[in-house]
């Protein structure tokens, strides 16, 4: 799934639309991947009740496995 950025446990910032939210809350058990540049990594973005977190994010420079 696309973002403005994420972070190394997984929570992103989308485009506020809450659309991937709202799909994955149907879906809990589809692997959540997240698709990235490097400079879209940040040290923490907050996370809201309603966020689903990513299970990976494939960066161009390495592949992030997020860890419960």
């Amino acid at each position: 799934m696309p973002a403005i950025a994420f972070d190394r446990k997984g929570h992103r910032i989308g485009y506020g639309y809450g659309y991937y939210d709202k799909f994955l809350a149907k879906v809990p058990k589809a692997l959540k991947i997240g698709l990235a540049f490097d400079f879209q990594i940040v040290e923490q973005i907050p996370k809201e009740a309603h966020d689903t977190p990513v299970d990976l994010i494939v960066i161009d420079k390495e592949v992030i496995r997020i860890k419960d």
